[in-house]
């Protein structure tokens, strides 16, 4: 039997039931063991563990599995949905394909390109391409369109975006040795203001910055409401950016989502402030709503670190919640990485730490902290991959990220034999989906029972 022909016996086997791609192949390894054994031996990759080999089948399964049709309106909007999500599916892809190909444009623009009209040539010109405008069309990238504001006359802005004869966004370039900030937003700003366009874009080809008016109309925002790192960016910021394609543009979405974005920025930093450092209003609202009485200074002296620990205590139950970590007593949750190379260029080896890569390894520590102290848990960096061991021992290492290619990020996992199996993940994120077997070589490691163990 063909692969495709066993997910079609799971689906009629599990009929009206929708089913994950390791489902259907735990399945498979199951009742259909001769099949799974083949597999391992005839594959190139070392699938000698019954997980790596569950594993590989399972990212095959997928492209197999039906997905059930939504219906309503006759059945056409489950249709019409489908096939919306689909052109999305590949507009990303496609988008993704020519993102990573003018990062490398950006990269060589940072070294050689010293002016404005160098970048313009070098990348923000194909960036625009790359949105889905034809940058020899006048009717959809006018250079240089004059936005006369009051007085000022001859004020021209670099680029303005046209679909179907409407302004409908802005492009202000800057050198890409310029570092975006005040001076650039306030030259942008005019030119929004003596405009119809609702959207304003600032670069410098390193990275774009997404503007609207959603707090007061035809006055821009102060900050960015997306921002977007031409040379750094992951798999869902492409699909933001996406958003932003000629074929699907659609104004009125992206200003509602520019909205909800700002309102979730500005919560952001509200809490962030007052996790750090609860103000007197805050303190004060919640106080109401926990004691009886007045709320006076004696009160407040005692409720304002009963709410700090609150907090973040929030913290470590999130924590628990997601991944089923019960932190053990005295231990912290995850900060800064115990790691012989700290984040940024170390000293000239070429060894860069990434965000992405410290994101990951506090995620091993979060999961690992199921079982012993996280400071057990260590990392330290090299250029082709960045390992994480167990107690700074590299004869006993947990896992190793394999993040240098944003389009091929992958993550080695180890057994007990140290026999390492290389899968492809998404991002720092993919590593929830391997909690079983990280636990499983700590456990090893430390000699006591894994969660769930007999």
């Amino acid at each position: 039997m063909t692969l495709k022909e066993l997910v079609k016996a799971y689906e009629t086997a599990h009929a009206g039931t929708d089913a994950t791609g390791r489902q259907v192949a735990e399945w498979i390894f199951e009742h259909h063991r001769d099949w799974a054994e083949t597999k391992r031996a005839n594959s190139r990759q070392d699938l000698s563990n019954d997980k790596a080999l569950i594993q590989q089948i399972a990212s095959e399964v997928n492209i197999h599995i039906s997905r059930p049709e939504t219906k309503g309106d006759g059945g056409m909007r489950g249709k019409d949905s489908m096939k919306m999500a689909t052109e999305d599916m590949e507009n990303s892809a496609e988008l993704k394909s020519e993102i990573e190909a003018l990062a490398e444009r950006s990269k060589h623009a940072q070294r050689h390109a010293l002016t404005e009209e160098a970048t313009k040539t070098a990348v923000i010109l194909p960036l625009i391409r790359a949105l889905g405008f034809d940058i020899f069309n006048l009717n959809e990238v006018v250079p240089e369109y004059v936005a006369d504001v009051g007085v000022k006359k001859g004020e021209k802005v670099d680029f303005a975006l046209k679909i179907d004869g409407e302004i409908v966004m802005l492009v202000e370039a800057k050198p890409v040795a310029t570092n975006l900030g005040k001076e650039q937003y306030t030259q942008l700003s005019r030119y929004f203001h003596a405009t119809e366009a609702r959207v304003a874009i600032l670069t410098n080809g390193r990275e774009v910055w997404f503007f609207s008016d959603t707090a007061s109309p035809n006055i821009m925002d102060r900050k960015p409401f997306f921002v977007f790192d031409i040379q750094k960016h992951d798999t869902s910021r492409i699909e933001k950016l996406a958003k932003f394609q000629k074929d699907v543009f659609d104004k009125d979405s992206i200003l509602s989502t520019a909205t909800d974005l700002r309102y979730q920025r500005d919560a952001v930093t509200f809490f962030k402030k007052q996790f750090d450092e609860p103000d007197e209003d805050f303190v004060r609202s919640v106080a109401r709503q926990i004691h009886d009485g007045s709320v006076g200074k004696n009160v407040m002296d005692r409720i304002t670190p009963a709410i700090q620990s609150a907090l973040d205590q929030i913290v470590k139950d999130r924590i628990e919640e997601r991944l089923g970590v019960t932190f053990q007593s005295g231990t912290p949750v995850p900060e800064q990485p115990v790691a012989d190379t700290g984040a940024g260029d170390d000293s000239g080896t070429g060894i860069v730490t990434t965000d992405e890569e410290i994101e990951a390894f506090r995620i091993v520590r979060a999961i690992g902290a199921r079982m012993v102290p996280v400071d057990r848990i260590t990392m330290k960096d090299a250029k082709s991959y960045c390992a994480i061991f167990f107690e700074g021992n590299n004869r006993k290492p947990i896992c190793r990220l394999y993040f240098n290619s944003k389009a091929n990020r992958k993550i080695g996992l180890f057994g007990p034999d140290k026999t390492e199996t290389k899968v492809s993940v998404d991002g720092p994120d993919g590593l929830y989906k391997f909690q079983e077997e990280i636990l499983a070589v700590i456990s090893h490691y430390a000699d006591v029972p894994a969660p769930g163990s007999s």
